[in-house]
């Protein structure tokens, strides 16, 4: 198995143990866990140590591909259930005598029965298809898998692109125009397979030979499997996303909220029993809370700062060639540096005006600016600016 075949069969593991903390007792949820499920164990059972100890367990030549197959069905009778849930939440959800299951369940009956009257399966072979290539109920079987599979993503892409079309932009549109291409290559790899089925039939040779298609048809199938699962995971993925941005960002606010939290200790608004510093619970409300707390720190220490103390380092930035985008937050951060080495010093002046916080439109604009005046803070920058005021230069 290539490392490219492993590294999906992980990631689907990977979405699934991720994902199970998210499921709860609704349709929709279960549906497309049990898709997960169902998707990464068929592709375990791709790898060749599983494939041969299913076989050498249960003494029945290539097993382990009936039941890939099966699963397979399943899976997409899943996501097609979950994609119908998504574009439709007030359908009720079918009864397993609807059209959708007995579908499905004739096509896993047809597989089984097939499957046991192919003739010479006990050869050793690597890829089900070419092996039978040309034999009329292997190909019966291989078109049975083929239809089904072509009905679920062929499904499952109009239901999708017809959702994304009037889906606001941003990543609701993403994640559904990710999972209709994922859908659709899922039709291009089906009719790759036919196509395969029915040229060896006539007892021609693909283009390129045998090895050729199963490059093709693996790559066809891989990269669809990846959109499709990051068209259903894509809320899941921007959420974790957010959530490390935000942990990153409590990280290298965390020196310069201690400097300033430690010369203005009321400023801090936790109780007793907040959680630890890294916590993730509440972790949006903390970052918040921590911005808050360094802008009402900066604010009480303005109050017995020189007058024009600010007006004055953002002239030193100046003089200093600080680059002209960074010039603001490196002015912020060495004024901070100088309220707070007076305040420990106990100098009081009567307050610097010509201090005004950093405009910001909403929380998330607030925090990045913040992070760059920490940066600023830890960065050699502030000598620089220490330089090149007059009464400290040297």
């Amino acid at each position: 198995m290539h490392v490219l075949e492993l590294g999906v069969v992980v990631l689907a593991w990977v979405i699934v143990v991720w994902r199970r903390p998210t499921t709860d007792s609704s349709y929709r949820t279960r549906s497309l866990w049990g898709a997960f499920v169902a998707l990464a164990v068929a592709l375990t059972i791709r790898v060749p140590r599983v494939d041969d100890a299913i076989e050498n367990i249960t003494g029945v030549a290539q097993v382990g591909t009936l039941i890939k197959h099966v699963v397979g069905l399943v899976a997409m009778l899943l996501i097609v259930n979950w994609i119908t849930a998504l574009v439709s939440p007030t359908e009720e959800p079918p009864a397993f005598t609807s059209p959708r299951y007995m579908t499905t369940g004739v096509m896993i009956g047809a597989l089984v029965v097939l499957f046991f009257l192919i003739p010479d399966r006990d050869h050793d072979g690597d890829y089900f298809i070419t092996d039978h290539a040309g034999d009329a109920v292997a190909t019966a079987y291989q078109l049975v898998f083929v239809a089904g599979a072509t009905l679920a993503t062929g499904v499952g892409t109009l239901l999708v692109a017809r959702a994304a079309r009037p889906a606001p932009a941003g990543g609701l549109r993403r994640s559904l125009a990710t999972l209709a291409l994922g859908n659709l290559l899922g039709v291009g790899y089906c009719l790759l397979r036919a196509a395969y089925l029915l040229i060896a039939a006539t007892d021609r040779t693909w283009p390129g030979g045998d090895d050729a298609f199963e490059t093709a048809s693996n790559a066809v199938k891989l990269t669809a499997i990846v959109l499709i699962i990051a068209g259903t995971s894509y809320s899941a993925f921007a959420a974790a996303l957010r959530r490390w941005r935000q942990w990153v960002a409590m990280r290298r606010l965390y020196a310069l909220w201690w400097a300033l939290t430690e010369a203005v200790p009321h400023v801090v608004l936790c109780g007793e029993n907040e959680p630890g510093e890294y916590s993730p619970v509440e972790l949006t409300y903390r970052l918040h809370r921590r911005g808050i707390e360094i802008r009402d720190a900066a604010l009480t220490l303005r109050d017995t700062a020189p007058p024009g103390l600010h007006r004055d380092v953002v002239l030193a930035v100046e003089r200093a060639e600080v680059p002209e985008d960074q010039r603001a937050a490196v002015a912020e951060a060495y004024w901070l540096k100088e309220v707070l080495r007076l305040a420990e010093q106990g100098i009081t002046a009567s307050g610097d005006l010509s201090y005004t916080p950093h405009p910001a439109a909403e929380s998330e604009a607030e925090t990045a600016w913040l992070v760059r005046v920490a940066r600023a803070f830890a960065s050699p920058t502030m000598r620089r600016v220490e330089d090149a005021i007059p009464e400290k230069a040297t």
